[in-house]
């Protein structure tokens, strides 16, 4: 039987054909032997260093990565508030400091990091620098939203449309509980 995982992924141009890839977050895949492959802008997939990773999103120009020791690796061509690098990176640089567990990207301009302690760190638009602690962060479409130790649902951002769940359709930069939504978490 096929490993679920390591299943293999719809083939991009740039991805080696002797390998079976399992998708991370955004443009990005995990190769057979824990290697990351990201998208270029033109869709052709490029390894991103020499780093063995659990978990990773974004595209060739810009992301994140957890290793498998749990340290926490980021890239982008050119600053932007997304990605905490304190200057630009092409290749993966490891974030000092930080020990992550795993890795949300949204489709524009977001990033959370959740810390192996539970400790979430978010950047980009709507972002925020309360601590919380969560069991399971998402990030897409400028909104974010996590589930706390209780297991109450948490979202922030654009809300135009009235998807952070609170009854509003007023944007949000702090989190807002998600009414009538809880998660069972399993011990």
């Amino acid at each position: 039987a096929t490993d679920k995982i390591n299943a293999p992924v719809q083939k991009h141009a740039g991805l080696p054909e002797d390998k079976k890839f399992k998708r991370a977050v955004g443009g990005c895949f995990i190769d057979s032997d824990d290697m990351l492959w990201c998208e270029n802008k033109q869709g052709i997939g490029q390894r991103m260093g020499d780093i063995k990773v659990q978990s990773g999103g974004g595209s060739s120009s810009e992301g994140c990565a957890v290793s498998l020791d749990n340290s926490l690796y980021c890239w982008e061509e050119k600053s932007t508030s997304r990605i905490p690098l304190e200057e630009p990176s092409k290749t993966p640089k490891r974030i000092d400091g930080m020990t992550a567990a795993l890795i949300s990207s949204g489709t524009s301009d977001n990033m959370c990091v959740v810390e192996t302690d539970g400790t979430p760190h978010c950047w980009g638009r709507d972002m925020f620098n309360e601590v919380f602690d969560a069991v399971a962060v998402a990030t897409q479409d400028y909104r974010t939203c996590y589930v706390d130790t209780e297991g109450a649902f948490w979202c922030w951002g654009r809300n135009k449309d009235g998807t952070l769940g609170n009854g509003t359709t007023t944007d949000s930069p702090v989190p807002v509980k998600v009414e009538g939504l809880t998660v069972a978490l399993t011990p």
